[in-house]
């Protein structure tokens, strides 16, 4: 009866049994208590399960299953500490756990606050010949944000299989270290593992962060010949990958393949159309998901509300807003965030605002911050500030918001002051928080204030994280201190492309170009592979130093020896570069010469080169096509007007 109860999740009958039992002479009966306490979990009552536990321990003999079950549904509910306990006060008891009890309890010690747990229970054990807890420690220590303790656990491993190769490259790309993961995926291949679905997974989400499609589609190869072409869950991130590379087309491709198409999958589709701002597109898959008989998840909505931008866009925008109601998800904390943004971007303040006040009061918080980040994009610095002080409660993100929009409005001093607010009213500070106060300091410059955040990182889980270490090495650069720049390089875990970009800039920005090709070329030594915002800060380096021959040389090596498209970006260099030299004719062909049509950076700089050697008709030109692109930009007609 009770394993009954336990397939069917059937709680209220389970109680009634219970309470039989309780009239008979079973109640001690430690095997009758142990199937109790396996069927109120099955069930979801964690509150009846301990009772039971504890006046079973209290008479009788609990087995092990019960312990380690226990320990799972304190684990699984968030209550890690208490977990733990139970895994000591079950030692103590004269229990010695197996394998599956100390892989709960590593999963309940990933967590940095539980990691010193997680070290001490490690340290009583043997699991190099184990592989299976190896490939626990490896993720526990990964999930604390100790990415040196879970390469020496795989190292130390006797043996490894496919789980111990996936549990590192899965703490690799849970802390931005994406570079890294893709070597250990190439290795693991190398060392003759063949890749699983999660190993694809994982490997599919470090290429959505590089958004390097030459890599994707070579995974993509390999996951064919594994036989993963009709997995409906790897497909589904393969969409998504393509998308965040920019590849609608591969996308688009995958999806039309797929023989069934669930709400994930199209949710997938439509969301790499709206990466690639292919709005019209994705509203018509949209609307052609609902007419196949699909409706849409949050997923699906908060994506279509993205592609509603601009006022002609706010009819469609409600008539999705109407979906959302239809479907019921009016309530749900991200999709009023999107709904919120997209009133905001489509310019109706008022329909924003109305969606504020009708919303419950729990769901408050989050949808004041999408209106400090509306406020923010139509540039009201002061009516985001009063809502953000107005606001009685505020989360992590509310800070980051109010401090993103302080940045976004040149009012960084105000940006490191929240920061030091958040500290003092108690609010922990996400890698959000601190990429976005370290950026606001490199831009300033604030050198002492980025000391002082790097300080208080020291103490933190942090501090191991990859991009936030980019984050530190970029702000000492942009302030002028290269040694500190180099200090910090020097010690990091993990160097990918961002981290080696930001030291060439370091020595770019001041002079000191044959540094930076040096140092392009440890680069290259190391392993890691230049991308395009390599070879735009190598550009620089040349235009700062008038370094044509240089910067003529190095555009060509991109094309032709790294397969890197240029982009405006690098013409805008070349055009800098031009410009500088008073080669002005010379800089317009090349601006006329982009294969990637014209942008605004790039003419702006045209501009400004024909104020300063005084080329009156190019620079009307200049300006024509500026305004052409940018009718707003009044700045064009005043840069014309001193050239006349």
């Amino acid at each position: 009866l009770l394993r009954q109860c336990s397939r069917s999740k059937d709680l209220a009958r389970g109680r009634q049994i219970h309470a039989s039992i309780a009239r008979s002479s079973a109640p001690q009966d430690p095997v009758v208590g142990n199937w109790l306490i396996q069927m109120y979990l099955k069930c979801g009552s964690l509150i009846d399960a301990s009772q039971v536990f504890y006046q079973l321990l209290e008479t009788s003999v609990v087995n092990l299953v019960a312990w380690t079950a226990l320990i799972a549904a304190y684990a699984r509910n968030g209550q890690t500490k208490l977990a733990i306990r139970l895994f000591q006060q079950m030692q103590l008891e004269g229990n010695s756990p197996d394998r599956i009890t100390l892989v709960t309890i590593f999963e309940a010690c990933g967590n940095p606050e539980n990691l010193e747990d997680g070290k001490k229970i490690h340290a009583y054990l043997s699991c190099n010949s184990d592989v299976v807890l190896g490939s626990s420690l490896i993720t526990m220590y990964g999930k604390c944000g100790s990415l040196s303790e879970a390469c020496l656990m795989f190292q130390s491993m006797e043996e490894w299989n496919t789980v111990a190769w996936n549990s590192l490259m899965g703490a690799f790309v849970q802390h931005d270290r994406v570079e890294a993961a893709m070597e250990l995926y190439w290795e693991m291949l190398q060392c003759g593992f063949l890749p699983s679905r999660p190993t694809f997974l994982t490997v599919l989400a470090a290429i959505s962060s590089l958004e390097s499609l030459r890599h994707g589609k070579l995974v993509h190869d390999t996951l064919v010949e594994a036989g993963h072409e009709d997995d409906v869950v790897v497909q589904t991130a393969l969409v998504n990958m393509y998308g965040k590379c920019g590849s609608v087309v591969e996308a688009v491709e995958v999806f039309d393949r797929m023989p069934r198409h669930d709400v994930i999958l199209w949710s997938a589709v439509i969301s790499a159309h709206v990466n690639c701002a292919e709005y019209e597109e994705s509203l018509r898959l949209f609307r052609k998901m609902q007419l196949e008989g699909n409706r849409p998840n949050n997923v699906t909505l908060v994506s279509v509300l993205s592609a509603c931008e601009g006022p002609q866009a706010l009819e469609t925008g409600k008539g999705i807003h109407e979906c959302v109601v239809e479907a019921g998800y009016e309530g749900d904390l991200i999709v009023g965030n999107a709904i919120v943004s997209m009133y905001g971007k489509c310019g109706s303040l008022e329909d924003a605002w109305d969606v504020f006040h009708r919303v419950p009061r729990r769901n408050g918080v989050p949808i004041g911050n999408a209106l400090i980040s509306m406020y923010g994009r139509c540039g009201s610095f002061g009516k985001a500030r009063d809502l953000f002080d107005s606001m009685a409660e505020r989360d992590a993100v509310t800070w980051n918001t109010m401090m993103s929009v302080s940045e976004q409005l040149e009012h960084g001093r105000d940006s490191i002051q929240l920061f030091r607010q958040m500290l003092q009213e108690g609010t922990p500070p996400d890698k959000v928080t601190i990429l976005t106060v370290l950026n606001v300091c490199a831009s300033l410059p604030a050198l002492q204030e980025g000391k002082a955040i790097c300080a208080w990182l020291d103490h933190t889980p942090l501090s191991a994280n990859q991009m936030i270490g980019n984050a530190i090495l970029n702000m000492y650069a942009k302030c002028g201190s290269r040694d500190e720049a180099r200090r910090i390089f020097s010690v990091m875990q993990g160097r990918d492309a961002v981290s080696w970009n930001a030291l060439i800039g370091a020595y770019g920005s001041y002079s000191r170009g044959r540094y930076a090709f040096q140092i392009f070329q440890a680069m290259q030594l190391e392993g890691s592979t230049p991308d395009a915002v390599t070879f735009t800060t190598i550009l620089s380096v040349c235009s700062h130093g008038g370094l044509l021959g240089e910067a003529v040389k190095w555009f060509r090596w991109m094309r032709e020896d790294y397969y890197v498209e240029a982009e405006t970006g690098h013409y805008g260099c070349i055009v800098d570069l031009l410009g500088r030299l008073g080669r002005v004719p010379e800089a317009e062909e090349v601006a006329e010469k982009m294969p990637a049509g014209t942008d605004p950076i790039v003419w702006t700089t045209l501009l400004s080169a024909c104020q300063v050697h005084g080329e009156t008709q190019r620079g009307k030109r200049a300006a024509e096509r500026l305004v052409e692109l940018d009718p707003e930009v009044t700045s064009a007609y005043v840069v014309l007007s001193t050239i006349y």
